[in-house]
């Protein structure tokens, strides 16, 4: 008995001894200066005063700079100007990029499209043999405003060759509830497909495996959120439940923002 106690004195001992040796974590996005590129729910210029945005709180917790480049309304091919004008007035005095688009192309009732065109195309080839001319498929990126895979393409390939040594990191689309915004804009829930018989994860589907084409990190809001605005439950989380389940409330902006804490913890800042 008196052996059994030393033993189990000894091993509290140890663990005591390594809790206090262990280091401090500090959070990888922690300090550093992060550019948000986005559409309405990034925008500082709605609700401004009266609610925190999701960039606010990670703001706060992570004490970073938020370098807002987002404009309500914007789509991906907008986001190209952002993108410019952040590598204009910043240059390379940035940390990290994150970019929340997509939605409004969905709206806008774009083409879906496909991240690659392929053809066949003359290539050498030497395989324990002499070198030799052939024919394969080969694909490249389709690079068109005309469609959401080509313009995710366009502002990825951008990002990607302004910035090769800064994180970058693409959001999915939320869920999307009713939204009504005067007769001129009213839109149709998530249930509902969009003029070209598409649906919204079709979009958030896009940037996700365009996000592993370009080597590019994707937090997947869409699964991740726990946003559902098609649900009375979820309104609470939503500017307005009878005209705008569109536009995450602070409530729902912290919401997402702690999805993001615990994401960004995974993604190191070079």
């Amino acid at each position: 008995m008196l052996l059994m106690l030393a033993t189990i004195m000894g091993c509290l001992s140890v663990c005591a001894k390594s809790q206090k040796s262990a280091p401090t974590f500090a959070h990888p996005w922690a300090g550093k200066r992060i550019a948000y590129i986005g559409d309405s729910v990034t925008d500082p210029n709605v609700k401004r005063g009266e609610m925190k945005h999701y960039w606010d709180f990670l703001s706060e917790w992570l004490e970073s700079t938020p370098l807002v480049y987002a404009v309500n309304g914007h789509t991906l091919l907008n986001g190209l100007t952002s993108i410019d004008r952040l590598h204009t007035e910043q240059g390379d005095n940035v940390d990290g990029i994150i970019v929340f688009l997509g939605t409004n192309d969905f709206n806008a009732s774009l083409p879906l499209g496909t991240l690659y065109q392929t053809a066949d195309t003359e290539v050498e080839r030497a395989a324990g043999e002499p070198r030799r001319k052939e024919y394969a498929l080969r694909r490249n990126f389709t690079m068109t405003e005309g469609t959401v895979c080509g313009r995710i393409n366009l502002v990825m390939h951008r990002l990607k060759t302004l910035y090769p040594t800064k994180q970058i990191v693409f959001l999915t689309p939320l869920h999307r509830g009713y939204a009504e915004f005067g007769d001129k804009n009213v839109q149709p829930d998530e249930s509902y497909a969009n003029q070209q018989g598409i649906f919204i994860d079709d979009v958030a589907d896009a940037i996700i495996q365009a996000g592993r084409a370009w080597s590019i990190p994707v937090i997947d809001l869409y699964a991740l959120s726990g946003l559902s605005p098609t649900l009375p439950e979820y309104s609470q989380y939503f500017f307005d439940a009878h005209r705008d389940c569109l536009h995450p409330n602070q409530r729902g902006h912290e919401r997402i923002a702690r999805t993001l804490m615990q994401q960004l913890l995974a993604l190191p800042v070079f």
